[in-house]
């Protein structure tokens, strides 16, 4: 049985049509009969079923139809450590990563890797959660830990973290032995927010703080990365709302007040591609994040 022999297959498999599917391999229709004629006299089975109305796959079609799914899979996962080989890039983990996750659960995690594997290369960025999804799905970063909600289906999402979240106010701020349980007493602030386009639903989620207290933020200042809001915000250019593991910044200059009077949790996840995380380096960082 040559690869060939199930190439034809697959695509025949795939149509249900000899003249479809012989138009998407450039072969003329006899020829794709013959190469699957060919396949079923080797293997001594039947793999379809045909009369003039339709075609379609026998049990053992079925079968051979998912075994060979697999097969190909793996042939492109091959094809593209070997690239990564002659690229000399293997042994190397390439991480993105939320401001956030450096305080909390990374380090650790990246510690875990090192320990597993000495000879493991690690590349790691700080990244926005968008930008981390799209590098996930275009090969150029393997591994993510970005804030949800995240929408995004086409990716693999584990839940890492739940936290609280944290007001951030300048330490000397007037209000700062003030709020309490009640950010109402904020409504009139200037607040620093990241753009709503970086992460939608991690925005809505952190806004919708301000409006169970009874108010619209008012946003003066945008900037993307929980490092460079903590810096406006030291800088007195308004306050600002962020996960917990945001105080492991450790400024003295702000002012970190865990809001852990409500339900609302702040979510870190680690994403990746399952189609082209090779299956070790998944397990190892599965394994990394305590997952």
């Amino acid at each position: 049985m040559e690869l060939r022999h199930l190439t034809y297959f697959m695509k025949l498999a795939e149509e249900l049509h000899y003249g479809k599917a012989s138009e998407k391999l450039f072969i003329a229709q006899p020829a794709l009969s013959r190469q699957i004629k060919e396949l079923e006299n080797e293997l001594d089975v039947v793999l379809f079923d045909r009369n003039k109305r339709k075609v379609v796959l026998t049990a053992a079609g079925m079968y051979l139809y998912k075994q060979s799914s697999n097969l190909f899979s793996q042939l492109t996962e091959t094809k593209r450590e070997l690239k990564r080989i002659h690229n000399g890039e293997v042994g190397l983990l390439r991480i993105g990563y939320v401001a956030t996750a450096m305080y909390s659960v990374l380090p650790e995690s990246l510690s875990t890797l090192k320990n597993e594997r000495e000879d493991l290369q690690l590349r790691i960025a700080e990244m926005t959660t968008l930008g981390q999804v799209q590098a996930v799905k275009n090969g150029t970063i393997d591994v993510g830990f970005v804030r949800c909600p995240l929408n995004d289906q086409s990716v693999k999402k584990h839940i890492v973290l739940r936290e609280s979240f944290t007001l951030v106010m300048p330490a000397n701020h007037p209000l700062a032995n003030a709020v309490g349980k009640d950010l109402s007493v904020l409504k009139n602030e200037p607040f620093v927010f990241f753009p709503r386009t970086a992460n939608t639903g991690y925005f809505d989620q952190t806004i919708s703080l301000c409006y169970q207290a009874g108010f619209s933020p008012n946003i003066q200042y945008e900037g993307t990365g929980s490092n460079i809001l903590v810096q406006m915000v030291a800088s007195g250019l308004g306050i600002t709302i962020l996960p917990s593991s945001i105080a492991g910044t450790k400024d003295e200059r702000v002012k970190c007040i865990e809001l852990d009077f409500t339900n609302e949790k702040a979510e870190l996840a680690m994403i990746y591609d399952e189609k082209r995380l090779p299956e070790e380096l998944r397990r190892m960082v599965l394994n990394a994040a305590g997952i």
